[in-house]
C-alpha cells in the first residue's frame, strides 16, 4: 500500500473566496471536513487533507492561501480510553479509511491510516474515543 501525507488545517474565507473552493481541489487530494461554521458570506473549517505525496498537501495549502483564505495547519490526534472501550467494533464499522482493525476480539488504531474525521467519536457507545491535540495526552 502506498504511503499517504495527512494533514489537518484549518481555514477560514469570506465572499467569492467561498464559491471559489470547489475549484481548488485536484486529483490526488482526498478531503473530510472534520467541522464547519458556514454562513450566507463566510466559511471556517477543520479539514483532513489526504494526498499521494507532500507535494500536493504544499500544492493545495498554497492554492488555498493564493486565493486569500486563511489557512492554519493544526495537529490532532485520535485517543482512546482503554478502560472504557468495550471492543464492541462499532468504531471499526464507520472508519472510513480502515484506521481501526479488527484483531481477534479487540480494535486496534492505526495512527497512520487515521484522518481523524471523527466518525467513531460519534459513534461509540461509551465515548471511549476522543479528538485531541498532539501536544496532549495520548490517554
Amino acid at each position: 500500500m502506498t504511503e499517504k501525507v495527512r494533514r489537518i488545517v484549518r481555514i477560514k474565507a469570506t465572499g467569492d473566496v467561498v464559491r471559489a473552493l470547489s475549484r481548488v481541489v485536484e486529483e490526488g487530494l482526498e478531503l473530510s471536513i472534520l467541522n464547519a461554521s458556514v454562513s450566507p458570506d463566510a466559511v471556517a473549517a477543520e479539514i483532513a487533507v489526504q494526498a499521494v505525496d507532500d507535494e500536493h498537501v504544499r500544492n493545495f495549502l498554497r492554492t488555498l492561501r493564493e486565493f486569500g483564505i486563511e489557512v492554519e495547519e493544526i495537529e490532532k490526534t485520535l485517543v482512546r480510553d482503554e478502560d472504557r472501550c468495550l471492543h464492541c467494533t462499532a468504531c471499526h464499522s464507520v472508519c472510513p479509511t480502515g484506521a481501526i482493525e479488527l484483531k481477534g476480539v479487540e480494535v486496534e488504531l492505526d495512527d497512520e491510516e487515521c484522518i481523524v474525521c471523527g466518525s467513531c467519536t460519534e459513534i461509540c457507545p461509551v465515548g471511549a474515543l476522543r479528538i485531541a491535540s498532539k501536544e496532549g495526552e495520548r490517554g
